[in-house]
C-alpha cells in the first residue's frame, strides 16, 4: 500500500480530441489520421512498438472490384422492418463483397442507409403494435463477431417492443423480462431501481451504455434506449465484471427515414397512490442525402403503484445527429439529459409482510399503501452524457471505428426508511407497542466517466480458413466524489405513520474521493474451420489504477485508506467451439474468465457512502484480484423458418474471493484469538469460492405471423465453499451475524463467546432463487384490429443475507428467506388505425401482495406492484 497526498489524474476534458477532421488523401491515410487523433496518447507507442518488433503473417483480404453506387429507387416498396439492427463493423453486407449504397432522403417506408458506425439504418419507422419484432439476431458490440445463433454464450436481448408492451420504464423493470435477475433492496442510498444480481452475483457495477461503462447510482430511464442486452456468465468483453454477466443499453441513433412516433399513457390502481401520467416522443428526420437527426424526449408525473404519497417525476431529452449515412466515413453525435425530482418510497416493515422471518400477525393488518417516509424526503438526479462515434471503411471488409463517451451523474437525496440502525437497537418493530423504528439518511454523490473505444474489425482468409477479427484499445477515466452523512433515528406507529412528523435531519460528516484509470487491449477472432465448425475466442489485457481519498470536513484524513493507491494488470478472455448440424441451429461449448482488481467496484459500491474504513469494507490489501470463470455448453435453434430463436444452456460459474479477518489465529494455533478483541477485519486470511450452476432456456420471436413470445426459465443451484477456520475470523469480528446452535447439532461449529456458532461453507448464496422464469406473449386475432396478450413472472424463495467477499457472510437462516411469488399480467390492444394503437394493461391480476426484495437483515421490504391498470396510446407517422 502506498500513500499519496491527493488523487491526481489527467483532466477529463484534456482526454477529448482537439479536432474531428479526417486528414490525408487516401482511405488508409484518412483512417489512420482520425484514429490517431481520437486514441489516447498512451496507446500509440504500444502499437508502434508491436508493429516494429513482430512480423505479421501474410493474409489475403477480400476486396472485390468497386461497383457503381446504386441510385435511390424511384418508388420504394413500403417495408416494415426492425428499427435497430446490430452495430457490427464491418456490416453484414460486406460479407458478400457489397458496398454500401448512398441513399437519398427517405420517407417513413423508404429505404435506409448505413448507420454511423457500420450498422445499416433500418427502413421505415420503428414498428408498433403486433407487427413490432421480438427477435434480435445480433448484438451491438463489434467485439462479438458472430450472429447470436453462432455465439457460444447465453445472451438475452430485450427489444423495445417488449419494453413498451410491458410498460417497463426503468432498467430494473426491463430486467424482469429475463430469468436469473433478482433485485436488491439496496443499502446506504442504493435504491432497488439499479441494484440487481445476475445468476446470484451482484452486477450493479456492470451496466454499460453503448459498451461504455456507465457509473452512477441512479434510476436509468429507457426513453432513449433501443434495446437492452443481457450477457450471462463471466467474460472480459468490456473489462472487469461480474461473475454473473453484464448489461448493455443500446442508445437510439438517427437513421435514413422520416417518422414521428411516441406513446402517452395513464395509470391507476385502487389504493391511495397518485395516478401515473407519462409521455414519450421519438422523431427522426433526414435533412440531407446522408444526414439525419433524431430527437427523443420524455416527461412523467406519477405515483408509485400501491404506495401513497411517493412520486416519480423524471424528464429527459436526447438529440442526436448522424453524418455520412450510407457512406464510407460516418459519424454520429448524441447528447442525453435526464432529471428526476422524486419523493422516494423505501419500503415497508418486514413485520407487515407474510412469510418473512420478522412477520407479525398484527403488523400484517397494516394497509398495503402505508407510507413510512416523510413528505419532505426527496431524491434528485441530474444525469448528462455526450457521445461521439466515428467509423471508416478502409476496405469493404475492413472498418476502423472510434467511440468517445463522457457522462456525469449527480444524485442528492434525503430519505426515511423503516428499519433498525446498525447494532440493532432500537429494534425495527416492537410488537407490544406497534412502533416502527425509522432512519433518516442522506446521499450526495457525483460521478464522472470518460471512455474511448477504438476498434478495428476485418474479415479475411488465411489459407482455407475464414476469419472475423475484432481488435482494439479501450481507455477509461472514472472519478467519484461523495459526502458521508450521519443517520438519525425516529419512530412512528405502524398503522398510521405521520408523514409530516419531525425527525432530526442528517448532516454531512466526511468526504470520499475515488479515481480509476484503465487501459486495455484486446483481440477476438472467429475462425471458420469448416462449413459446420467455428472456433471463436480471444483475450483482453487490462491495466488498472485506483486511488482513494478519505477526509473529514476539515480536510483531515479519516481511516486507514486516505491516499491509498493500487495498480494491477489482469488478463481475461474466452474460448468457444461451435458445431452447426444445420444452417439454423448450433451446438457449442465455451469457457470465459475475467478478473476484478482490488477496489475495482468501488465507484458503484453502496459502501462508499459510509464513513471511515467501512466505506471500503471489501478492500483487501495484498490480495489477488477476484477470479471468475464460467463453463457453458448449449444449443441454439432458430425455429419456424428462423422466426423464433430458442436457446438452451448448462453453466457452471466459480468466483474466487479473498476473505479477511482480525489480527490473530484461530483456536488451536499459537496466538489464538483476536488481538485487541473483535476488531475491524483488516488482514487477508485466505480465499473462498462462490459457485452457481444450472440450466437456462430462452425464447424470442414469432411462432406464427400473429403469435409472438418472449421469455425464459432458469433452474440454478448455488454454494459457498471455504475452509471453516476462515469463518472463525468472521465470527470473531461480527458474532451477531452467526446464529447460536447447541453443541453437535450443526457441525462444524466454533465455540465463541460462550456459544457454538455454525459456519457458512456449503450455504447457498443470498438472494439467489433456485428457479426463476418469465414469459410475455401476444396473439393478433386475424382479420381484426384486436391483439390479446399477457405475461407470467415467477421466482422461488431465496435466503436473505449478504455475501461480501471481504469480512462478512451471513449464514443461511439467520434472517430467514425472501418469499417466492407468481404474478400474472394481461394486455389487450386495438389498432385504431395502422399507425395508432390503443392498449389496456392489467398488472398483477390476482392482486398478490409480494416482496420483490429486502435488505440483508430482512428488516424492510420493497413490495411488488399490486393490481394496477394502464391505458396507453401508441402512434407512428
Amino acid at each position: 500500500m502506498t500513500k499519496a497526498s491527493q488523487i491526481s489524474f489527467r483532466a477529463l476534458y484534456n482526454s477529448f480530441p482537439d479536432a474531428f477532421t479526417p486528414r490525408g488523401g487516401g482511405r488508409s491515410a484518412a483512417a489512420l489520421s482520425f484514429a490517431a487523433a481520437l486514441t489516447p496518447a498512451g496507446c500509440v507507442p504500444v502499437f508502434a512498438q508491436d508493429s516494429q518488433s513482430t512480423p505479421l503473417p501474410a493474409v489475403r483480404v477480400e476486396a472485390p472490384a468497386e461497383r457503381p453506387r446504386a441510385a435511390p429507387p424511384a418508388a420504394p416498396k413500403p417495408v416494415v422492418a426492425q428499427a435497430h439492427p446490430a452495430r457490427h463493423a464491418p456490416s453484414r453486407q460486406a460479407v458478400a463483397g457489397q458496398r454500401r449504397t448512398v441513399a437519398g432522403p427517405a420517407t417513413v417506408a423508404g429505404r435506409g442507409g448505413a448507420g454511423a458506425d457500420g450498422r445499416p439504418a433500418a427502413a421505415g419507422a420503428p414498428a408498433i403494435g403486433w407487427r413490432a419484432p421480438y427477435q434480435t439476431t445480433t448484438v451491438e458490440s463489434s467485439k462479438f463477431t458472430l450472429p447470436l445463433l453462432n455465439t457460444p454464450q447465453s445472451v438475452t436481448v430485450i427489444p423495445q417492443a417488449v419494453m413498451r408492451e410491458t410498460g417497463s420504464r426503468s432498467l430494473s423493470e426491463v430486467l424482469r423480462n429475463t430469468p436469473g435477475v433478482t433485485i436488491d433492496a439496496g443499502e446506504n442510498g442504493f435504491t432497488a431501481s439499479n441494484n440487481f444480481r445476475l445468476r446470484g452475483f451482484n452486477a450493479t457495477s456492470d451496466i454499460f451504455i453503448d459498451n461504455s461503462r456507465d457509473n452512477g447510482n441512479y434510476t436509468r430511464d429507457m426513453f432513449n434506449t433501443e434495446r437492452v442486452e443481457v450477457f450471462k456468465g463471466a467474460a472480459a468483453d468490456n473489462g472487469r465484471g461480474s461473475a454473473g454477466g453484464y448489461v448493455n443499453l443500446v442508445t437510439k441513433a438517427p437513421m435514413l427515414a422520416n417518422f414521428v412516433s411516441g406513446e402517452t399513457w395513464y395509470g391507476w390502481d385502487h389504493y391511495n397512490s397518485e395516478s401515473r401520467k407519462r409521455g414519450t416522443i421519438d422523431a427522426n428526420y433526414v435533412v440531407a442525402p446522408n444526414t439525419a437527426i433524431r430527437l427523443n424526449a420524455m416527461v412523467e408525473n406519477s405515483g408509485v403503484p400501491g404506495r401513497e404519497i411517493a412520486l416519480n417525476r423524471p424528464w429527459g431529452v436526447a438529440p442526436s445527429i448522424s453524418f455520412g449515412l450510407g457512406a464510407d466515413l460516418r459519424a454520429t453525435f448524441i447528447y442525453e439529459h435526464q432529471e428526476r425530482r422524486d419523493l422516494p418510497d423505501w419500503g415497508v416493515p418486514a413485520a407487515s409482510v407474510a412469510n418473512m422471518v420478522r412477520s407479525d400477525p398484527i403488523a400484517m393488518m397494516a394497509p398495503r399503501d402505508t407510507f413510512y417516509g416523510l413528505r419532505r424526503d426527496f431524491d434528485n438526479v441530474d444525469a448528462n452524457s455526450a457521445e461521439a462515434r466515428l467509423a471508416y471503411d478502409i476496405l469493404p471488409n475492413v472498418t476502423i471505428s472510434n467511440q468517445t463517451r463522457w457522462s456525469q451523474v449527480r444524485r442528492f437525496a434525503n430519505y426515511t426508511l423503516p428499519g433498525a440502525p446498525a447494532g440493532g437497537a432500537p429494534p425495527a418493530y416492537v410488537a407490544a407497542t406497534g412502533m416502527v423504528t425509522t432512519q433518516n439518511q442522506s446521499y450526495d454523490r457525483t460521478t464522472a466517466t470518460l471512455t474511448n473505444l477504438t476498434n478495428l474489425s476485418a474479415k479475411f482468409d488465411t489459407g482455407p480458413f475464414r476469419h472475423e477479427l475484432s481488435t482494439g484499445i479501450d481507455y477509461s477515466l472514472e472519478r467519484s466524489f461523495s459526502y458521508r452523512f450521519n443517520d438519525t433515528q425516529g419512530s412512528t406507529f405502524i398503522f398510521s405513520p405521520d408523514p409530516d412528523r419531525f425527525q432530526t435531519p442528517a448532516i454531512p460528516l466526511n468526504t470520499n474521493k475515488l479515481g480509476a484509470e484503465t487501459i486495455a487491449g484486446y483481440a477476438y477472432d472467429s475462425i471458420h474451420l469448416h462449413p459446420q465448425w467455428i472456433l471463436t475466442g480471444g483475450v483482453r489485457v487490462e491495466g488498472y489504477h485506483l486511488a482513494i481519498g478519505m477526509k473529514d470536513l476539515a480536510g483531515l484524513p479519516t481511516g486507514n485508506y486516505d491516499g491509498y493507491t493500487n495498480s494491477a494488470t489482469t488478463v481475461g478472455g474466452k474460448v468457444g467451439v461451435v458445431y452447426k448440424p444445420i444452417e439454423k441451429a448450433s451446438l457449442y461449448g465455451a469457457v470465459g474468465w475475467s478478473n476484478e482488481p482490488v477496489g475495482a467496484n468501488f465507484l458503484n459500491s453502496a459502501d462508499i457512502s459510509r464513513g471511515d474504513d467501512r466505506a471500503v469494507v471489501t478492500l483487501v490489501p495484498g490480495s489477488q484480484p477476484i477470479r471468475m470463470v464460467n463453463y457453458e455448453i448449449g444449443g441454439k435453434w432458430d425455429a419456424f423458418d428462423g422466426r423464433l430463436s430458442t436457446t438452451l444452456a448448462l453453466f457452471h460459474t466459480v468466483k474466487t474471493v479473498p476473505i479477511t479477518g482480525c489480527f490473530g489465529n484461530p483456536p488451536g494455533l499459537p496466538g489464538a484469538g483476536c488481538i485487541g478483541g473483535a476488531a475491524q477485519p483488516i488482514t487477508l486470511k485466505g480465499y473462498g469460492d462462490q459457485i452457481a450452476q444450472g440450466v437456462e432456456f430462452g425464447v424470442s420471436g414469432n411462432v406464427t405471423d400473429n403469435w409472438r413470445m418472449f421469455g425464459g426459465f432458469l433452474i440454478m443451484r448455488t454454494e459457498q465453499k471455504h475452509a471453516f477456520y476462515l469463518d472463525w475470523f468472521r465470527m470473531a469480528a461480527s458474532p451477531g451475524d452467526y446464529p447460536v446452535f447447541a453443541p453437535g447439532v450443526d457441525a462444524p461449529a466454533a465455540f465463541l463467546n460462550g456459544f457454538y456458532r455454525r459456519g457458512t461453507s456449503g450455504d447457498e448464496l443470498a438472494f439467489a432463487p433456485n428457479v426463476t422464469g418469465n414469459l410475455w406473449t401476444t396473439y393478433h386475432l386475424p382479420e381484426t384490429p384486436v391483439t390479446l396478450g399477457g405475461g407470467l413472472n415467477y421466482s422461488s424463495e431465496s435466503w436473505a443475507g449478504r455475501q461480501d467477499y471481504g469480512d462478512r457472510i451471513v449464514p443461511n437462516g439467520r434472517f430467514g428467506k425472501l418469499p417466492g411469488y407468481f404474478i400474472v399480467n394481461l394486455m389487450s390492444s386495438f389498432e385504431l388505425y395502422k399507425d395508432v394503437v390503443l392498449s389496456l394493461n392489467i398488472d398483477n391480476v390476482a392482486n398478490t401482495k409480494y416482496a420483490i426484495s429486502t435488505n440483508y437483515g430482512a428488516q424492510r421490504v420493497i413490495l411488488g406492484t399490486p393490481r394496477a391498470y394502464r391505458f396507453s396510446v401508441s402512434f407512428r407517422f
